[in-house]
């Protein structure tokens, strides 16, 4: 564990306050789930995460025919990082957080088309949901200028679904 040098006060409900800048290095949302370890006289909080394993297997031989159908790069994600790549080298992508604007992006809808002109991609984008509860993203990524469509739209749903089934 690496020492933070913040210390809390418990209030009369029993409740402590997490710092702001805590909760965005660590990229805990209001609402998020926190599991709660113990061990001797410490408190651990870890994010609660039930299906992060089990999206990876499910997803990486979705994510492998969804590429080699479609040609682009097929890209899934647990809540924090990329967990399953097609269509591109795997240390691009694989381990490395989701980029900011794409959360924001599934976070106004649960799934979409967008462009990052600055990037010069455009995805498509669907959350993979488990429980009622948003467990990742399938996405699939065009690197040009040709933005993707209805029909990739349609794929990434479909993936999503299927992976959300796979891990409940």
């Amino acid at each position: 564990m690496k020492p933070t040098g913040i210390v809390r006060r418990i209030d009369d409900l029993g409740r402590v306050v997490m710092p702001k800048e805590l909760r965005r290095t660590l990229r805990i949302r209001e609402g998020d789930p926190l599991e709660i370890f113990t061990s001797g006289n410490s408190v651990m909080l870890k994010k609660y995460s039930p299906a992060t394993g089990e999206i990876a297997e499910a997803a990486k031989d979705y994510a492998k025919t969804l590429a080699e159908v479609t040609g682009h790069i097929a890209l899934v994600a647990d809540k924090e990082a990329f967990v399953a790549v097609a269509g591109s080298p795997q240390r691009e992508w694989l381990g490395k957080p989701l980029p900011d604007n794409w959360l924001e992006e599934s976070q106004k809808s649960p799934s979409g088309l967008f462009q990052d002109k600055d990037e010069k991609i455009s995805a498509a984008f669907s959350s993979i949901v488990v429980n009622d509860d948003t467990a990742g993203l399938v996405i699939l990524l065009s690197k040009g200028i040709a933005p993707l469509g209805d029909l990739e739209l349609k794929l990434v749903e479909t993936a999503a679904k299927f992976i959300g089934k796979q891990t409940r």
